[in-house]
């Protein structure tokens, strides 16, 4: 997601650790790749706390900037028929990353203030995407670099016209995101992105996405 930067130094040197290591020991991956930046230290402080409405409200001075005011929508069409009329031209893939995991479908006041109601459904969303997922247990964090940096240069094509559609490599890229989030803590590791995409946006109509940028989604 935005704020996700890749700075490794040694760590782009070398293959990382892969990521079920910490799915069979219990190791929290959020403190072990801390070094990263703030979007893992501060999602592991979020767990630690049981309290991840400050991670979510983190990203909010970033999307007042990104988020235009003027309506300049793309309208993104999945291969299932589903489509949705998205404004972030700046790094549209946090929409559809939230979008394609049905983290715009959640409860939106629960997700971000009622830790045991996300952490229930981060848990549900990580069983699914260990049955969806193709080596699931063999996802590494430079698959999820490599798959997110793709993948957002596809986007970003998209973004130029006012239709775009959206490829299932693409949708498949968006559960390796989720999945290797979920692997950093034994399954649960996604509440940190579902907390963000609840503040970020809401749902309008099926087609038509909001955003707490805008003043548009009901405040959580």
């Amino acid at each position: 997601m935005v704020g996700e930067t890749f700075n490794l130094g040694e760590w782009k040197r070398q293959e990382l650790v892969r990521f079920w290591l910490q799915y069979d020991t219990g190791e929290d991956g959020w403190c072990l790749f801390g070094a990263l930046g703030t979007w893992t230290r501060d999602c592991a402080v979020c767990r630690r706390k049981e309290d991840c409405r400050p991670f979510a409200a983190s990203f909010e001075s970033v999307y007042d900037l990104i988020i235009p005011r003027y309506n300049t929508s793309t309208t993104l069409r999945l291969p299932d028929g589903r489509s949705l009329a998205i404004r972030d031209k700046h790094y549209p893939l946090d929409d559809v990353y939230c979008w394609v995991n049905g983290w715009y479908d959640l409860d939106r006041e629960a997700a971000v203030n009622n830790y045991t109601y996300l952490s229930e459904v981060s848990a549900a969303a990580c069983r699914s995407l260990e049955q969806a997922v193709p080596n699931y247990r063999g996802i590494s964090m430079q698959m999820m670099f490599d798959e997110n940096d793709h993948d957002s240069a596809q986007l970003a094509k998209m973004m130029a016209s006012e239709v775009g559609n959206v490829s299932q490599a693409i949708v498949d890229g968006m559960r390796l995101h989720a999945a290797a989030k979920c692997l950093m803590s034994g399954g649960r590791g996604g509440l940190c992105d579902i907390a963000n995409c609840a503040m970020r946006g809401c749902r309008l109509n099926s087609d038509t996405l909001g955003y707490h940028a805008l003043r548009n989604c009901p405040p959580v």
